[in-house]
């Protein structure tokens, strides 16, 4: 990678001590998600009697699946902008928390909210730099 690519401050031992970061923070997010799916399905599940309870534990978390994988995926095809993809990043999530806690699972609600926190800080902090993306890709998407 040319130097003029590079952001300032990412040289090769910095980049070094930030990786168990990125997946830390990679991690996170990414069992905080599935957790949020989860719990989706389980609140509706245990909160409607009969086949709306499967219909609505079922399809909440698809239409939620489907906006994540469009919208909020690292390789998503309609991005969102920057800080509009991380505060609906999170948003999602912490739903996903306060379902768990509606659903009588106090205990997966505070694992899920204090994983997406942490995750959500963390991959903030210091994000993951996809293969083949480059700096001006990412801003000419955004636009």
């Amino acid at each position: 990678m040319p130097a003029a690519w590079q952001r300032p401050g990412t040289g090769a031992t910095r980049h070094a001590k930030l990786t168990p970061m990125k997946w830390l923070g990679g991690t996170l997010v990414f069992l905080a998600e599935l957790s949020m799916f989860a719990g989706l399905f389980w609140w509706g599940y245990a909160s409607f009697d009969g086949y709306w309870s499967w219909l609505i534990g079922l399809s909440i978390p698809f239409f939620v699946s489907v906006f994540w994988s469009l919208c909020l995926s690292p390789k998503a095809p309609r991005p969102l902008p920057t800080p509009l993809k991380i505060a609906t990043r999170l948003v999602l999530l912490l739903i996903g928390a306060a379902a768990w806690w509606f659903a009588g699972q106090q205990a997966a609600a505070v694992i899920t909210g204090a994983f997406a926190l942490v995750g959500a800080y963390i991959a903030e902090r210091w994000p993951f730099d996809l293969p083949g993306v480059t700096e001006t890709e990412e801003t000419a998407a955004e636009s």
